[in-house]
């Protein structure tokens, strides 16, 4: 992306997710330069893809481990 304008698309490794969860967050969590992806589950879990450009390099589930999913995530670095 620049700004609001896609500049260039790649598919995401992996590239299965289940219907079930929701993209909620794209933000660096970790603080290492790359955006990461914070996913939503139908029954409120949360989990993060710590990623380098496409490809996720690890993956974890967020604390608290269940949410209502009504909330909305804020923030990120």
């Amino acid at each position: 992306m620049n700004g609001a304008s896609i500049q260039q698309t790649v598919p995401l490794t992996p590239s299965l997710v289940t219907a079930s969860w929701r993209l909620k967050a794209v933000a660096d969590f970790n603080r290492d330069g790359n955006v990461d992806l914070v996913w939503q589950s139908s029954t409120g879990y949360l989990y993060v893809w710590y990623m380098n450009g496409s490809t996720m390099t690890r993956g974890e589930y967020l604390t608290p481990g269940q949410t209502n999913t009504q909330w909305q995530i804020v923030g990120g670095r």
